[in-house]
């Protein structure tokens, strides 16, 4: 007898949210980091943030990138938290106000802008606009310096 059901139960769980989901996220299903924005992000934020992540210990090719708005329809904080526990990435990173407002609310929070904090277990980094960090030296050694609080330990 064959059985198509897989033996990693976290990863049944984000096969479903991305099938469901998939207008407003890609990845993989073995996704260990999560980045969420209003839009998606240009492809100089995302490199630097992959590159991040596989400094910080989370390996290539492990990040699930999620967007609030797509085909008109927008995440709203249930749906929002629905993805973040189906995906359950050990680190987030919110990358501008609108991703930072929306999980707060999601979860019930208070999260600072450019901050480093931890929702129920995992480490979440926020930003303002972190595509717009990227412009300026100064901006970018900050974030790294946030980005280094999701090292994994």
């Amino acid at each position: 007898m064959n059985s198509s059901a897989k033996s990693n139960m976290y990863e049944v769980n984000a096969e479903s949210v991305l099938g469901a989901y998939g207008a407003f996220v890609e990845g993989t299903p073995a996704a260990t980091a999560m980045v969420a924005a209003a839009d998606p992000l240009g492809g100089l934020a995302r490199t630097a943030l992959e590159r991040s992540f596989a400094q910080l210990g989370y390996g290539e090719g492990t990040v699930a990138w999620l967007r609030l708005t797509a085909d008109g329809m927008t995440l709203g904080p249930q749906e929002l938290a629905t993805i973040a526990e189906g995906i359950d990435p050990a680190a987030i990173v919110l990358a501008d106000e609108a991703a930072t407002a929306l999980f707060a609310r999601a979860y019930r929070c208070e999260l600072d802008l450019e901050a480093a904090a931890r929702v129920l277990g995992r480490r979440v980094v926020t930003f303002s606009d972190f595509s717009a960090l990227l412009d300026d030296s100064e901006a970018k050694q900050r974030a790294w310096a946030l980005l280094k609080r999701l090292r994994v330990r």
